[in-house]
């Protein structure tokens, strides 16, 4: 089966936390590599309520109602962030996402209409056409898992999380990718 280095990313929209928790628990136990798995949301019923990020002895902790799960997922994946986006809100971030939308919002951001968590999107090579309707998920409580990497470990990804009944919004690409197997548990892709 022949390996390639280019890098796909598979985007779903979850309904809230217990999705997010149960897919990465599937993704773990089928042999994904969570390293490169990305989350994205925001806290449920925040007003009136303090809110907070802050690291204390080398751990990251969230001040929220959803403080343990955003805990976790910070321990599980590289990467963590809390930002405040115009026309967004508080948004959270688990995964290599991190750097990207950091890496965007130091860098030029006046190209419309991308928001930074845009931005960051567009980096991991979520196409422009589709950023409008995750920030649309996110601002209205949704969350976005997003998994990236090498074209056979992010089609595993895509494969998991449509078996478990969510729908996988993209693959975006370097390449042309061709399907050249199927099973009814994995993908086997060739980028030609």
């Amino acid at each position: 089966m022949p390996h390639d280095n280019h890098d796909i990313s598979v985007t779903a929209i979850l309904a809230n936390h217990i999705d997010v928790s149960n897919a990465l628990r599937e993704l773990q136990r089928t042999g994904c590599d969570l390293t490169r798995i990305s989350v994205v949301g925001k806290d449920a019923h925040t007003e009136g309520r303090a809110v907070g990020y802050y690291t204390l002895r080398h751990h990251v902790h969230y001040w929220g109602t959803l403080g343990a799960f955003w805990g976790g997922l910070w321990s599980l994946l590289d990467g963590s962030a809390f930002f405040v986006i115009p026309g967004i809100g508080q948004v959270l971030i688990a995964g290599p996402l991190v750097a990207a939308t950091v890496t965007s919002m130091e860098g030029d951001l006046s190209t419309p209409p991308l928001s930074a968590l845009g931005a960051g999107l567009h980096q991991c090579r979520i196409p422009k056409d589709r950023i409008g309707n995750y920030e649309t998920a996110v601002r209205g409580t949704k969350f976005l898992l997003c998994a990236h990497g090498p074209s056979q470990e992010s089609a595993l990804a895509s494969t998991v999380l449509k078996r478990m009944g969510h729908e996988v919004h993209d693959l975006s690409v370097k390449g042309p990718v061709v399907v050249v197997e199927e099973t009814p548990r994995v993908y086997v892709i060739e980028v030609t």
